[in-house]
């Protein structure tokens, strides 16, 4: 158990360690006899992760990474994208349970957008959660409207046959998703997803 609690951010001294381990009475129990053979060690689990929390400081925002505005930049003009009209916005923050998060957007019109008579363009809409695309948009949904981003983008005229690119990243500590494929997340504050 002792190389188990080591693995996380600031619980490797062997102090801390050992003040843990008192604290949930698995110091010399392997992680098998601790997460329990025949049945799941709920409970031991339960306060294993407070002694954890206790000793540890929360993950700061900062240590989640970013992507940044540079490669943002990059692939924004690699897609077709003109220079003048791109934005990018940071947020780094803690939802309402205290989840560290960090949000990117990355916007911008088009070429095309801006030449007379070019062919036509429609939206380009790139998401993505813990830097991995999503293979639909996982922000459909949100709030208690149950309104999701591309309404959003919507309402403000960015509709689907506009030539524009919008990208979106959400790093976050805890993710949780609506289905199996991992298609649509829940976000924080988000009660049509609770079950």
């Amino acid at each position: 158990m002792r190389e188990f609690v080591a693995e996380f951010r600031g619980l490797s001294g062997t102090a801390v360690q050992r003040n843990v381990l008192a604290e949930t009475g698995c110091s010399h129990q392997s992680l098998t006899q601790f997460f329990g053979v025949e049945r799941v060690n709920y409970a031991g689990i339960k306060k294993l992760l407070a002694a954890m929390q206790e000793y540890s400081n929360p993950v700061a925002p900062k240590h989640l990474g970013i992507i940044g505005r540079e490669h943002f930049k990059t692939r924004f003009l690699a897609a077709g994208g003109n220079i003048e009209t791109f934005k990018y916005e940071l947020e780094k923050g803690f939802t309402e349970d205290g989840i560290p998060f960090v949000i990117e957007l990355a916007f911008g019109l088009h070429q095309s957008g801006l030449t007379p008579r070019a062919g036509p363009f429609g939206r380009k809409f790139v998401a993505g959660v813990n830097w991995s695309v999503g293979i639909d948009n996982p922000f459909r949904t949100f709030g208690r409207t149950g309104q999701g981003l591309e309404n959003m983008l919507a309402e403000l005229r960015v509709n689907a046959r506009e030539p524009v690119i919008c990208a979106v990243h959400l790093a976050s500590a805890h993710v949780q998703y609506r289905d199996r494929g991992k298609s649509s997340i829940v976000l924080s504050g988000d009660n049509a997803g609770a079950e």
